[in-house]
């Protein structure tokens, strides 16, 4: 790669982790279905008490603050949600309909208090259509950025391969070895795209409105996966494997150095 495609390299590199990782990271972790139903099932698959309960919530946090960097927020009353009433006021939409209809049991603190046991469900069912109408807000800023994104990935393309005549293709070099950037872009629309998620909603607007990228990552990705040699993958061994001996040695190691210092 020339010095100038190398540069432009790295500021795709930069747009993926600050912006499409996010992306990524809402639909893992902050969308409740797939976060329920398929993320958090992967830890206790992989990981041994107590890692499969304390490793999920950390990433969840991780995910929480990093996804408001692009406008994206959750309102939920499950066990993960750690925000304040305050936050979580400010991330509910503040129009005179929503409150009109979900907010009229509010008193003067914003605080609602059961009277009975019909209002109490009442407050409940309210609670979860707050929580559908900030999911379904997030989802369609997902789906506008993530096609703003593609948009500005698929304008390199055409500038750098202006005689392609194709929609979508290696951006870089001879057409045939991708490079860096394009590998973690390939592997985040990939990502997103993935079938075995319970909420598909990405996968169904990106396959309606960019078929051809995504059938293009799928064909590359699947050429990679055929190259891999199983063989040269190994199970881990000793201090490798994830469980809470280790997970000690690992904070014991960590506070040692920091003392020495």
């Amino acid at each position: 790669m020339s010095n100038t495609e190398k540069l432009f390299n790295q500021c795709l590199i930069n747009l993926l982790d600050t912006k499409i990782k996010y992306i990524n990271q809402y639909n893992l972790y902050l969308n409740t279905q797939n976060y329920e139903r398929y993320t958090r099932k992967l830890f206790s698959s992989y990981l041994p008490f107590p890692m499969m309960y304390n490793q999920p919530l950390k990433y969840y946090k991780q995910a929480q603050e990093q996804v408001k960097l692009l406008g994206l927020g959750k309102s939920s009353g499950g066990f993960f949600n750690l925000m304040t009433n305050e936050q979580q006021e400010e991330e509910v939409a503040q129009t005179e309909i929503f409150n009109d209809e979900i907010s009229d049991d509010e008193d003067e603190d914003g605080k609602v208090a059961a009277i009975s046991s019909l209002h109490e469900k009442q407050l409940l069912k309210k609670s979860k259509t707050k929580q559908v109408l900030q999911e379904s807000k997030n989802s369609m800023r997902c789906l506008i950025l993530i096609n703003n994104y593609i948009n500005e990935i698929v304008k390199l393309y055409k500038e750098r391969n202006p005689d392609s005549g194709k929609e979508f293709g290696f951006i870089f070099g001879d057409n045939s070895v991708p490079s860096s950037s394009e590998v973690l872009f390939y592997a985040y629309i990939y990502c997103l795209t993935n079938d075995v998620l319970p909420d598909r909603f990405i996968y169904n607007y990106l396959h309606q409105k960019r078929g051809t990228i995504v059938e293009f990552i799928d064909n590359v990705t699947n050429d990679f996966n055929d190259t891999i040699d199983e063989e040269s993958i190994r199970d881990p061994i000793d201090d490798e494997i994830p469980n809470l001996i280790n997970e000690v040695k690992i904070w014991a190691n960590w506070a040692i150095s920091n003392a020495a210092q």
